[in-house]
């Protein structure tokens, strides 16, 4: 089997979240909306769209199934929230600004379980993990991306069989340009 080269497709626009006050009962979302409690963001109001199921539980979460895919301030990072869990969150990254040679390693298998039947349909990011002191640099699980089929808003995380993608890949987040929208933490 031969690797599978993705480019990220653009999204249309960046979705409309809606900041609900803290403490605020929400009552029933606008449709095609859901609410998302999060830590780290407090209550949001998030399109349908951007609610992801894992066809596979991501690994070392296997009662977590159910994301929220949001964009972060920085294009090429978002991050993603459980839906049951307030106290789980990702920062995810677009591996192919970090290495504009990485290549995409899916297998039919692969493809079948995510349901894609173009390219354009998928979205690769990686995890993104951040050191426990400032000495050392920022990484992420290039060996393990997680691969989106944005029309079925279905995820799976993709062990590639490339022993040349690191787990522990260093990033350097400023490479990723500010944008005007985008959820942030303050």
């Amino acid at each position: 089997m031969t690797p599978m080269t993705l480019d990220v497709p653009p999204l249309a626009a960046t979705p409309a979240i809606t900041m609900v006050a803290p403490n605020a009962a929400v009552s029933a979302p606008a449709p095609g909306a859901q609410v998302i409690t999060s830590d780290a963001f407090g209550v949001l109001e998030v399109p349908s769209m951007t609610i992801m199921r894992f066809a596979v539980p991501l690994l070392g979460f296997p009662d977590e199934r159910t994301f929220c895919l949001l964009p972060a301030m920085r294009d090429g990072l978002w991050w993603m929230l459980s839906e049951s869990n307030p106290s789980l969150t990702f920062l995810l990254a677009d591996p192919f600004i970090s290495d504009p040679g990485y290549v995409l390693d899916l297998t039919e298998n692969d493809e079948r379980t995510l349901g894609l039947t173009s390219t354009e349909q998928a979205l690769a990011l990686v995890l993104v993990a951040f050191p426990s002191s400032t000495e050392e640099p920022v990484t992420a699980n290039f060996r393990a991306p997680l691969v989106f089929n944005l029309a079925t808003q279905t995820v799976l995380q993709v062990v590639s069989r490339d022993e040349s993608h690191n787990m522990r890949h260093p990033i350097d987040l400023a490479a990723f340009a500010m944008q005007d929208d985008g959820l942030r933490l303050d």
